[in-house]
């Protein structure tokens, strides 16, 4: 028997200074959403949850997110994250145990590989 995870979107800031280690990557892994192949959502088997990817909301108003959380809405099936859940989300990602700068950048890279990048990989390339 089948477990259905929980659907979850979120919307948070990822800031550079979260990190990501290896040795808690088993638990999250990319699964797909809409299309074969898409790996829109992000599944953590130690709390058996589902993260819509973060570019799937991108350039959307939380008022549009809103009006399509409910039936035959496009998010149907998703609600918002609660605090505790994202701050376990980043237990699981092994946040805060990079052992250096170099290391950090590297899980931050990971990450938004992982749950999508929604800014600039290089920043001065794209300046405000």
């Amino acid at each position: 028997m089948s477990v259905n995870p929980v659907k979850l979107a979120v919307l948070f800031v990822v800031t550079a200074n979260l990190v990501f280690s290896n040795a808690f990557a088993t638990t999250l892994v990319a699964r797909d959403w809409q299309a074969a192949g898409d790996n829109a959502l992000t599944y953590d088997s130690s709390t058996n949850l589902e993260w819509l990817d973060l570019t799937q909301t991108l350039g959307e108003s939380v008022v549009y997110v809103d009006s399509q959380l409910g039936a035959g809405g496009m998010y149907d099936g998703f609600r918002y994250a609660t605090r505790t859940e994202v701050q376990q989300l980043f237990i699981d990602f092994g946040l805060f145990s990079a052992p250096n700068d170099d290391a950090r950048v590297a899980r931050i890279d990971e990450l938004a590989a992982l749950m999508g990048q929604t800014y600039p990989a290089n920043p001065s390339a794209n300046p405000a």
